[in-house]
């Protein structure tokens, strides 16, 4: 992901297990349990497929939710599985 974007925001990004700094923070879903930031976006939540009885899917989600501090952002392309149940209990804003 990190090589995805630009040359001057790679410089201000670290792909670590902590939070560090001011420095922006890639991490996994696994890796950033008990880590907190004022700011947090999750990517790829479409890959949640919405089972309801797959409670491993449904902590890991919340581990990614609720490491926001202030602003959570998540993306979703609409795909189906957790990203329409997101949809349905809170609106989108722009």
């Amino acid at each position: 992901m990190k090589e995805l974007l630009p040359d001057a925001l790679q410089r201000k990004t670290e792909v670590t297990k902590e939070i560090t700094g001011e420095k922006l923070v890639i991490t996994t879903y696994h890796s950033s349990k008990g880590l907190e930031a004022r700011v947090t976006f999750l990517t790829e939540v479409d890959g949640f497929e919405y089972e309801q009885n797959d409670v491993q899917q449904r902590k890991l989600l919340y581990v990614g939710m609720t490491r926001a501090s202030e602003r959570l952002y998540i993306h979703t392309t609409g795909a189906g599985g957790y990203g329409d149940r997101l949809r349905e209990v809170q609106p989108t804003y722009a």
